[in-house]
């Protein structure tokens, strides 16, 4: 049976983040399964060159969007007013189920909707989810968040801590736990964790919730080993980083932003890859580093203990710069492979990838649109 599915996403590839890329992945794997896709999202702030996919379109609303990866209320909302209205115009009648990212913003645009919809929750989207940061906006939207996910039909998300999550906030709601996946190249190698330097890996924005602070602090206690780390990313931190590992002489390259072309190319020269983040819903850059076939050292974060634990891919670490450190050092005493390691890259790699992922959704939708 092929459908006629909307994804809405405020934000999609060349602009955004994490989000956006699990829906591309999303999209060009429903297409080529042999479904329609319209994709519902905002234009970029500078005119790019897009490629057309066969069963995919991709509508780019003008709306408020000054930043290609960084963006706020006032981006969210303009976008759901035109998605809103855009959808108003063309009608629902075009399509048989809407998946929307985000409770607020994707469910809020199709709040109304006539046909079913499911919500994707990328983690802080649903309350108490990361209260440190989202307390006080969960509080105020509690009752408006409730609303649009009781209209949905499922709601889905990508790790066992944001099930555990969701069915505390809604215990009576169908929640279906489909993790992120990612996608083999064929010039991937499991890195060789001998060479020295050890050349160690952080990709993301310079932001409190990514714990910029540790890796700082991590490579002070690691200044006289043979290590070294690059910084992929940039964020309003960028500058505080810089000065702190200037001051320190600490060994940091800083490369930038880097584009999601160029990536695969900067995870290969590299052997590590470390994440500190203090929230995560299931994170996109340790998954890619896992697919390239890096190690991996990371926070407890949400979504890491679910493609980590137990599988000898990396090592999960308490949010602490001496434990981060620790584990690169044990690294340095003991960089043998091992078969464990292979095999769980192997089984990763086949049971991640996205075209499976997508597969996992498409049945839940087709299971939805069946139904009277």
């Amino acid at each position: 049976m092929s459908l006629h599915i909307l994804i809405l996403i405020y934000e999609y590839p060349p602009i955004g983040g994490g989000a956006g890329v699990i829906a591309s992945w999303q999209a060009k794997y429903f297409a080529e399964l042999g479904h329609r896709v319209s994709v519902v999202t905002s234009a970029p702030p500078k005119p790019v060159d897009f490629e057309e996919t066969p069963n995919l379109e991709v509508v780019r609303l003008p709306t408020y969007r000054p930043h290609f990866f960084k963006s706020g209320i006032r981006e969210k909302l303009d976008w759901t007013r035109a998605a809103k209205r855009y959808l108003k115009v063309t009608g629902w009648g075009n399509y048989d189920f809407c998946m929307a990212h985000f409770s607020i913003p994707g469910g809020l645009a199709a709040f109304n909707s006539p046909i079913p919809m499911g919500i994707i929750s990328h983690g802080h989207d649903i309350p108490w989810a990361y209260p440190k940061m989202m307390f006080g906006y969960h509080l105020l939207l509690y009752p408006l968040i409730r609303s649009i996910v009781a209209k949905s039909r499922v709601l889905w998300v990508q790790s066992e801590e944001m099930e555990r999550n969701a069915r505390r906030f809604m215990a009576e709601h169908t929640v279906h736990k489909i993790p992120n996946g990612g996608f083999p190249n064929s010039s991937d190698v499991l890195t060789d964790l001998s060479k020295r330097p050890l050349r160690l890996l952080f990709a993301g924005r310079l932001v409190q919730q990514k714990r910029p602070d540790i890796l700082l602090e991590m490579m002070r206690i690691l200044k006289n080993k043979d290590v070294e780390l690059s910084i992929a990313g940039d964020g309003p931190l960028l500058q505080k980083v810089k000065k702190v590992a200037e001051k320190n002489s600490l060994k940091i390259d800083f490369l930038g932003l880097i584009s999601r072309d160029s990536m695969p190319k900067i995870l290969r020269s590299h052997d590590v890859l470390i994440a500190p983040s203090e929230f995560e819903g299931m994170s996109i850059s340790v998954l890619e580093a896992l697919f390239a076939g890096l190690y991996v050292v990371a926070s407890r974060a949400s979504g890491n203990p679910d493609v980590i634990e137990g599988t000898n891919l990396g090592k999960l670490v308490d949010l602490d710069a001496q434990k981060f450190a620790e584990a690169v050092l044990g690294i340095l005493e003991a960089p043998s492979e091992n078969e464990a390691r292979i095999f769980a890259w192997h089984t990763l790699r086949q049971s991640h990838h996205w075209k499976e992922i997508a597969r996992q959704y498409l049945v839940d939708i087709e299971k939805i649109t069946s139904q009277p």
